[in-house]
């Protein structure tokens, strides 16, 4: 429904949601019978309750919502995220975006608008949302052979130039810009034969490409929420013709969302962290343990892995 005259402390509204920064909100909605659903990210259970609306009537409703999974040694990162503050389309601000990333459960945000170095952390301090994500520094450059995901950056620093520029020269470029890990984004956008991975014509079997293009970046989109295929597995059996190709890829999963309704941390990535404190988090530490493997792709399930009886994956 369309939810009217919005009344809390940092909210993001759009039909039939509302984000608040405190738990607290009242609104008003059109007459009929509603199920109001309170969550708080896929780590967490649901809370439910019905109401019947009439013009005029005031109804209150109490939700609580409990954690129910345990992914301790784990951060949950979303390394695809923009705002039409920077990125210039969608529809989620700048502070929409701090209260999404709060209440959705983002431990380890990445800041993507296209081609800008953007640094959440002062929208992030003076909304008091410090204790929920750490905040990165990163970029979605673009260029003519596709997308790619660079952190950490400095804000300061001269976003990479890429355009005209070849595939290795790109990724030279971003590195220049000190990126410690570049990530291909939705190989197969906007379209399976037109993506990266159309266009460098990669064999699905064998890994192996016709166009003879070196793969420089640090891994891939194995899950990107807002670009899911008819297949979700499609992109998987990509990666692992790569990886059977001797290509040690990363994989990621992230959400790549641009508004308020496409829910920020639906794909995210479980990275092995010293400490589970989402306001402490040792970017460096995390950029190198999702370099090295470390790490759980997830479309909302938490995956611990066990490997001839040996935790970590």
């Amino acid at each position: 429904p369309e939810i009217f005259d919005v009344v809390g402390n940092h909210t993001a509204v759009r039909p039939g949601v509302v984000y608040v920064g405190d738990g607290h909100a009242t609104f008003s909605v059109p007459g009929g019978h509603y199920t109001v659903t309170a969550s708080k990210g896929v780590e967490w259970g649901l809370d439910q309750a019905q109401v019947d609306v009439s013009f005029g009537s005031e109804e209150s409703i109490h939700l609580a919502v409990e954690r129910e999974v345990d992914t301790s040694g784990y951060i949950s990162a979303d390394t695809h995220i923009h705002t039409v503050t920077f990125s210039g389309h969608g529809d989620a601000t700048i502070e929409e975006r701090m209260v999404t990333l709060a209440a959705e459960g983002v431990e380890l945000a990445v800041a993507t608008d296209h081609n800008h170095n953007i640094d959440y952390r002062p929208w992030q301090e003076e909304m008091g949302f410090n204790p929920f994500f750490t905040s990165v520094i990163g970029n979605e450059v673009d260029n003519e052979l596709g997308h790619y995901t660079a952190f950490p950056l400095d804000v300061d620093e001269e976003v990479p130039q890429t355009r005209g520029k070849d595939w290795t020269e790109t990724m030279r470029e971003m590195r220049a810009k000190g990126a410690k890990v570049i990530l291909l984004n939705h190989p197969r956008w906007p379209a399976i034969d037109t993506g990266p991975f159309g266009k460098t014509t990669l064999n699905r079997h064998s890994g192996r490409r016709v166009v003879n293009t070196p793969f420089l970046f640090d891994g891939i989109e194995v899950i990107n929420a807002t670009d899911l295929k008819v297949d979700p597995l499609y992109i998987v059996q990509d990666w692992f013709a790569l990886l059977n190709h001797g290509e040690l890829l990363v994989g990621v999963g992230s959400t790549d969302s641009h508004t308020v309704g496409e829910h920020v941390g639906k794909g995210r990535t479980y990275i092995a962290s010293s400490t589970d404190d989402p306001a402490n988090l040792d970017v460096d530490a995390l950029s190198d343990a999702l370099l090295e493997g470390r790490a759980s792709i997830s479309l909302g399930i938490f995956c611990d892995v066990l490997v001839n009886g040996q935790a970590g994956m």
